[in-house]
């Protein structure tokens, strides 16, 4: 009989540490997606001849930036092309960059590299952008 209450009592404080711990939130739970609207434009005029034969190409890399640690997520490359058929802002190359998995204290670090090359000469421009945790969309803006 001492047995069989003292079974009952385990059983009940047992059942008591159980319910009074918070179930686990699954990784889902705590996660969002964030999105990127990329616009590639250009607000000068390159129809003159002096733009004949130069060309203008695009890296972009998408870093996800946690704690102490950053990761990879997205490398595009964007070929080559002549500056004059790069299209003004209203025409824009649009494009739309899907992360998912960020929790709140997660960051996006978004930076490209435009290369410019005039017969032979080439020159690279870097820029960057940061989109933090609490944002659930970003832009970029990429002005040729």
């Amino acid at each position: 009989m001492k047995k069989f209450i003292s079974l009952i009592i385990l059983t009940a404080a047992i059942s008591v540490v159980c319910l009074s711990c918070s179930p686990n939130k699954s990784v889902t739970e705590n996660t969002a997606n964030k999105t990127i609207s990329m616009a590639v434009f250009t607000s000068s005029n390159y129809t003159p001849k002096i733009y004949e034969g130069t060309t203008a190409g695009l890296e972009v890399t998408v870093k996800k930036a946690q704690k102490n640690k950053e990761t990879v997520v997205l490398e595009k490359t964007f070929p080559s092309m002549p500056l004059q058929f790069f299209p003004d802002a209203v025409n824009a190359f649009k494009d739309s960059i899907k992360v998912a998995g960020l929790h709140n204290e997660d960051a996006l670090e978004i930076s490209y590299t435009l290369t410019y090359n005039s017969n032979g000469s080439v020159v690279k421009m870097q820029g960057d952008e940061v989109i933090t945790g609490e944002e659930k969309s970003g832009t970029l803006n990429i002005n040729i």
